[in-house]
């Protein structure tokens, strides 16, 4: 006993040393030990936990394995640079005064060193004994909209920073990611799909590079190709013809199934034993694709707003449904585009998208479309997103959405409650400065993958936006600009696009990156990090426009080969039609807020400044002690 509280009175001392040590660190080491903890201190290394509804009872140990990676990084020049900010607002409450500001900027690379690190490997020569949760009963997890794709982003800043044992803490994390995919195939949200590419494309991982090829394919196929949406992604990455297609084919095996089922009935011969076989292989591969292709819409009802997904090794996982059922309704916005344009650049990088090819013949026929061209995607993009640029340079959201009549035909699937010859209403799709700079950004994605011909063609449209960015960026980063929009991360979403609005021009008039960056860091409070203002939810702008002019969906459950009701629009009613996605539980997560922040000022680059490593958590002995 004597010893136990000596052990925890150990333990209370150095975590007042390391509090006193966090206070004291800069705003990037700050903000990463802080992610980094978050990683170490959760029970299965989440840096942004689910809901948990049931209790940790124990552990288990299992051995895994792993390989020495020696790589080349580089390694910077760096230099100090003025630039003008706006300061806090005063105690009475007006704008602060533009002040000098002293900030570190990184400047040409100056060589390269060799930095070795252990990682993860079925395979591999270096085994360890690592210790797992074991949970006793109760309800499964529950993950909020957004939420993986946000520990997919916290997770590549945290991997990108290279500081020593940050890998080694994600490992939990991304060995979960890779088994969320391998169980329940491919996301569908687009935010989700997209940070989930871009980490396993920078990890080390043997296993999740493996998935990024056909992860990038279903993001590549979810382009819309026609209409006013044509080269835009929206916040479902789902193919609609693709989705009806299994699932007419699903019916239609699953009518050949039953007739030979029927037909064979109590025979066992050979021959009909052979017919049933192959039939039940047949059904197996569609309901295979169909899971495989899509997370929450492998059945389609739409009166849900949750679901709950089992994987092979019958572990449960609710997920909260997104404000959009992709059976009659499509949608598209820039910042959805963006986020998926960052995907595919990231894939590119490391040679991961697939090449086009016709998968071969599955059973009876099953057949996936070819692989999209990722340069015609990309040239695609840049149409569809340079016909919406406004005369004086703006880009608007790009908020469209339209009918969807592919699963017309398919049985089982309700209908678009709306008249044929009907249409849906314009939505509103304001010209803001963050859409100005995603607008930017996305140009300067495609730029970066088609190479410097790309650059010259879109040179005008981008001039044009870093025009508008040069009158409005100060007011914008500070806040006080009516321009800014509604944007879940507000300054930082500007800041975001803004960094990957590609190189400044020793002639720009303003430094638009540095602007940007410095906007971040005085946002920084220690201990806190970049924490939103209020609640707001992670929602794409396309769903807040379409708040505004669709009803809510019908909760009541019809008689589901009946056509899909919606309650009546009421302007009186404040709640609209995915009230119900967007209440209580869909608050932005701080650590989103702060991986955004940390992506922003790290530019990707290793971080060169000492980070202390976060203390395990207390072993339940030391958290009973007073």
């Amino acid at each position: 006993m004597k010893q136990m509280v000596c052990l925890g009175v150990a333990w209370m001392v150095a975590s007042g040393n390391l509090i006193a040590q966090e206070e004291e660190l800069g705003v990037i080491p700050g903000g990463i030990y802080e992610l980094w903890k978050r990683a170490v201190n959760d029970e299965e290394g989440w840096i942004i936990p689910p809901k948990r509804n049931k209790k940790k009872v124990g552990e288990k140990t299992v051995t895994a394995r792993y390989r020495n990676v020696t790589r080349e990084v580089p390694v910077y020049e760096y230099e100090t640079k003025e630039i003008l900010v706006r300061s806090k607002d005063d105690s009475g409450g007006g704008a602060g005064a533009m002040v000098k500001k002293t900030i570190k900027v990184r400047g040409k690379q100056k060589g390269t060193k060799k930095v070795t690190r252990q990682v993860s490997d079925p395979n591999g020569p270096i085994t360890r004994q690592v210790t797992r949760a074991v949970y006793g009963p109760g309800g499964h997890d529950s993950w909020y909209l957004g939420r993986l794709g946000a520990n997919a982003m916290a997770a590549t800043v945290l991997l990108q920073s290279e500081v020593e044992g940050v890998e080694e803490a994600l490992e939990p994390a991304v060995s979960h990611m890779v088994e969320l995919v391998e169980g329940y195939g491919f996301p569908d949200l687009t935010w989700d799909l997209a940070w989930m590419i871009i980490l396993f494309s920078r990890s080390a991982d043997q296993d999740a590079q493996a998935l990024v090829p056909e992860m990038a394919e279903k993001l590549m196929r979810a382009q819309w190709a026609s209409g006013e949406g044509s080269g835009l992604w929206g916040p479902i990455a789902i193919q609609p013809e693709y989705l009806s297609y299994l699932y007419a084919k699903f019916w239609e095996e699953s009518q050949t199934y039953q007739k030979v089922k029927n037909k064979v009935g109590d025979d066992t011969k050979p021959a009909s034993i052979k017919k049933l076989n192959e039939a039940t292989a047949a059904l197996d591969a569609v309901k295979e694709e169909l899971d495989q292709y899509t997370w929450f819409y492998a059945k389609a009802d739409p009166t849900k707003t949750s679901v709950a997904l089992e994987d092979e090794w019958e572990e449960k996982r609710g997920f909260t449904l997104p404000p959009e059922y992709p059976f009659h309704t499509r949608t598209a916005d820039l910042e959805s585009t963006w986020i998926a344009l960052m995907a595919l650049r990231a894939a590119a990088d490391q040679d991961l998208i697939a090449l086009p090819k016709v998968d071969p013949v599955m059973a009876r026929g099953l057949q996936r479309p070819p692989a999209p061209n990722p340069q015609q995607v990309m040239v695609r993009a840049g149409a569809g997103i340079t016909r919406h640029q406004h005369s004086s340079g703006a880009f608007h959201e790009m908020n469209f959405h339209a009918p969807v009549t592919s699963f017309d035909q398919v049985p089982g699937i309700r209908g678009v409650p709306l008249a044929a010859d009907a249409q849906y209403p314009e939505l509103e799709s304001p010209v803001t400065l963050i859409s100005t700079a995603q607008g930017l950004a996305c140009l300067s994605i495609i730029g970066d993958v088609l190479g410097p011909s790309a650059y010259r063609q879109y040179g005008r449209s981008m001039l044009g936006a870093k025009k508008v960015l040069d009158s409005k960026i100060e007011e914008g980063l500070a806040g006080t600009s009516p321009h800014l929009g509604g944007n879940s991360l507000g300054v930082i979403a500007l800041a975001m696009a803004v960094m990957d609005s590609g190189p400044e021009m020793e002639s720009a008039p303003k430094d638009l990156r540095g602007l940007a960056q410095a906007a971040v860091r005085n946002m920084y409070t220690p201990k806190k990090g970049w924490r939103p203002k209020g609640t707001r939810a992670l929602l794409s702008p396309v769903w807040v426009a379409q708040a505004k002019v669709l009803p809510k969906r019908q909760k009541s459950h019809e008689d589901f080969n009946a056509p899909f009701v919606w309650r009546p629009w009421n302007e009186e009613d404040p709640s609209k039609y995915f009230k119900s996605a967007t209440k209580n539980h869909q608050g932005m997560a701080p650590e989103a807020t702060t991986a955004a922040a940390l992506w922003i000022l790290t530019e990707g680059e290793p971080v060169t400044e000492a980070v202390p490593q976060p203390p395990p958590p207390a072993t339940e002995e030391d958290e009973a002690l007073p």
